[in-house]
């Protein structure tokens, strides 16, 4: 069987193609890479530029051509992958597009395994369409993202990176001299909405610190949330009771947020909203106010929505926010587990092969 590991330099398919060939032997399968490159380490965002609220990897003059592709979130031309896939069995895909166009044409692809949480790079309904049984890597980045969300609520509770800025324009903070307050975690009362990988890697981390744990996650078994310690709620009653409410569900397409204006309301004034989710979660312009009038403590962002920069700028420069670029998910190691979750599945596969 030939594999196609369609990787870049964060999920670097050379690293796939040995870890494949240390589980199954060099002459198992026939593997190709492919190696995608980022130009940019980054790009300026002026007033008027739109960054989506799911993942991002070039800059938007580059996506206006994109349009009606039918996948979004992707890097390169959306038809990259056109000439790559004949012969292919197996495809590993990360970021790259795999529209309608290039899966029409890959007549002997049966897998596709992609190292996405969220694959808004590929079209699925296609894929059902063909019969190409699709595996997904999700969880691969929990661990990640528990230690981004952790990391980044004590940097903003503690005034670390806000410190560290004013010692570098030559300014000695003089910490409680100002209105801007530190609260320690222990005994906190912590709330998840949704409770899934991260959640359940974030409350692991978060033991140590004593919290009374709540959750809105209708679908999570009970036997989880009783081994956890975790106090199922509303999602009324959990904005309302909760010092942090963190977000770690998944958006529905084509539905309002899950935290809407109405939530943001119910939450209590020295409270602080974490989302390290997607952009699509939360009702921004209804935080924005909340924050500007000091109706909510603060806020914890890895994630914005889909209005223009400018409006975040004001957002940004708040004292009582700290804001990142989507970069929870991101370590050596959520590319090492993508390995380990690649090679378990290509042995399901081969079970599936031999039935």
């Amino acid at each position: 069987m030939t594999i196609l590991i369609a990787g870049d330099t964060m999920m670097q398919p050379e690293r796939f193609r040995e870890r494949i060939q240390a589980e199954f032997g060099a002459e198992r399968f026939q593997i190709r890479i492919k190696k995608y490159a980022f130009d940019q380490t980054g790009f300026f965002a002026d007033d008027q530029t739109q960054i989506p609220s799911g993942m991002c990897f070039e800059p938007p003059e580059q996506w206006t051509d994109r349009e009606g592709c039918g996948v979004a979130e992707f890097y390169g031309d959306p038809n990259s992958l056109m000439d790559d896939l004949e012969g292919v069995d197996i495809l590993v895909i990360h970021g790259a597009a795999l529209p309608r166009a290039v899966l029409e044409r890959a007549q002997d692809l049966r897998y596709i395994i992609s190292l996405r949480g969220g694959p808004a790079n590929i079209d699925l309904d296609c894929v059902k369409e063909k019969g190409i049984r699709f595996f997904n890597t999700n969880g691969k980045n929990a661990p990640a993202v528990a230690e981004f969300a952790l990391g980044a609520l004590l940097d903003f509770e503690r005034g670390i990176t806000y410190g560290n800025t004013q010692l570098r324009k030559n300014w000695w903070w003089i910490k409680g001299a100002d209105q801007k307050v530190s609260h320690e975690l222990r005994h906190k009362k912590f709330g998840f909405v949704g409770y899934g990988r991260i959640a359940q890697s974030l409350r692991a981390l978060l033991q140590g610190f004593d919290i009374q744990a709540f959750t809105y996650s209708p679908h999570v078994d009970d036997a989880v949330l009783e081994r956890d310690g975790v106090v199922r709620m509303s999602l009324e009653d959990l904005a309302a009771t909760c010092d942090y409410v963190s977000l770690h569900t998944r958006p529905v397409k084509g539905q309002p947020p899950v935290f809407s204006a109405e939530m943001i309301g119910r939450m209590r004034e020295d409270a602080v909203l974490i989302n390290t989710g997607r952009g699509a979660l939360l009702d921004y312009p209804a935080l924005k106010r909340a924050l500007q009038e000091r109706r909510i403590r603060g806020a914890v962002l890895d994630v914005l929505g889909n209005e223009d920069f400018g409006f975040y700028r004001e957002l940004i420069a708040m004292d009582n926010v700290l804001v990142t670029p989507h970069i929870a998910g991101q370590s050596v190691e959520t590319c090492q587990r993508a390995c380990d979750m690649c090679v378990d599945i290509l042995h399901q596969i081969l079970e599936d092969v031999k039935q």
